[in-house]
């Protein structure tokens, strides 16, 4: 096999130097989607000649093409940072927070992500895996389940009995859920090895502990393990109480399932793999969390992604636009997210709107104007929300000399205390909402 072309490093938001750059390379890059979004991680842009320019956007993770060639985006804060905030925004226990705490600017996405994976695992494997039922009418040799008098009278008889007509109730893990998982705990191992390829020692602590987890779930299901289970699968499954204790390793399940994996292979070529996850995309599921836990009791709804009132009508009307999080009052008891049919407008409710930024630097002018449009169309104040930072606007900005605009830094630094994470990031909310905006 050829020797692979040299690997390039970006981090989000940013640009290579020229490189060559192959017509399947630049096929490749420019066809790879975030898990089943439209959103393309990378993109490519020409110089003159044959050079060209990879460029990031707020997606981070490691694509390996066929051709060898790895393209890696990492965040501009730690690794740590970011999977911090992943492992909160699925609820991960603080025991997975502590062990990112301790990976370092080196310390690559997918080990940090298989941390988290294992760590729910092991929580789940300690619970049990999930059974389906399944109901069963039959004739056996010995009574099994229960006896079907009206069956069994019917049926011709000499003597004794021999055999009983039965209903009976047989169980397996082998559900769809169970098996989303453990593909995506194979999907994870061939990315840790494929990411260790050419190192003395091909594997570590972390690969050693989600084969032997990943082993003991095989093990556990009733069956073979799948070669795939499709993203659509995936979102059809719905967790009951019996399978709450799933909630954070399925989402984490979706995010390992939405890798790429390149089949179209040439002479020469390496089978190709990409995982990508969207830090804004992250952070505004934080956002949400924290304003849930920050409302938890009071008479207000979370809304997230609401679709707000446009400010134009007619032929110039604008883009329908989505506020990351809009709190409103209560309107009617077991209204919900969506609401009923005979609940007041939203914008008769909304008592504020947050929209996330995936931005140490701040907020931009772009950023001020859309949030003023959120403020103006649901009539109330408004907040643009960052991980932490000291370059935050202290004061509020006013929105038509009416509706205040702040800036909201979440402590988000992976270095904190595991213990208090999730305290920390809930109570700068819960303030916020209190002091800033009187609730």
């Amino acid at each position: 096999m050829s020797e692979s072309p040299p690997d390039v490093t970006l981090e989000e938001h940013d640009t290579s130097d020229p490189i060559e750059l192959s017509r399947r390379e630049e096929s490749v890059l420019t066809d790879l989607r975030v898990g089943d979004t439209d959103n393309c991680p990378l993109g490519v842009t020409h110089e003159r000649g044959e050079e060209a320019r990879i460029e990031s956007n707020s997606a981070v993770g490691t694509v390996r093409l066929p051709s060898g060639r790895r393209v890696t985006v990492t965040p501009k804060e730690t690794i740590g940072r970011l999977l911090s905030l992943l492992a909160y925004a699925t609820d991960t226990p603080a025991t997975a927070l502590d062990a990112t705490a301790d990976f370092k600017q080196g310390a690559t996405f997918h080990r940090v992500l298989a941390t988290l994976f294992e760590t729910e695992l092991r929580t789940v494997l300690q619970s049990g895996l999930a059974e389906s039922y399944t109901d069963h009418e039959g004739v056996r040799d010995h009574l099994r389940g229960r006896l079907d008098v009206q069956r069994q009278l019917r049926r011709p008889t000499a003597g004794a009995p021999t055999t009983f007509a039965v209903d009976y109730r047989t169980a397996t893990t082998q559900t769809t859920l169970n098996q989303a998982v453990a593909v995506a705990a194979e999907r994870l191992q061939e990315l840790l090895a494929d990411e260790r390829r050419g190192v003395g020692d091909t594997t570590d602590t972390v690969t050693r502990r989600l084969r032997r987890s990943a082993r003991e779930w095989r093990d556990r299901l009733d069956g073979l393990v799948p070669e795939t289970v499709s993203l659509r699968a995936v979102d059809q499954i719905e967790l009951s109480r019996l399978t709450d204790h799933y909630a954070a390793l399925l989402a984490l399940t979706r995010t390992v399932l939405s890798a790429s994996f390149f089949d179209d292979l040439r002479p020469g070529e390496r089978r190709g793999r990409a995982l990508f996850v969207d830090a804004n995309n992250v952070f505004e599921r934080v956002l949400e969390r924290a304003v849930r836990a920050a409302v938890d009791g009071r008479s207000y709804t979370v809304v997230p992604q609401a679709t707000v009132p446009a400010l134009v009508q007619g032929p110039h009307g604008a883009d329908t636009v989505r506020p990351d999080v809009v709190v409103a009052r209560t309107a009617n008891a077991g209204s919900g997210a969506t609401g009923r049919a005979d609940d007041p407008p939203l914008s008769e409710r909304a008592v504020a709107v947050f929209d996330a930024k995936w931005k140490p630097q701040g907020a931009s002018g772009r950023n001020a104007t859309q949030m003023a449009g959120y403020c103006l169309a649901l009539d109330t104040p408004g907040a643009l929300v960052f991980p932490d930072t000291e370059k935050l606007a202290a004061t509020p900005s006013t929105v038509d000399g009416e509706h205040e605009l702040h800036s909201l830094g979440l402590p988000t630094d992976a270095t904190c205390d595991p213990a208090t994470y999730t305290d920390r990031i809930e109570n700068a909310v819960q303030r916020f909402l209190d002091d800033k905006l009187g609730l």
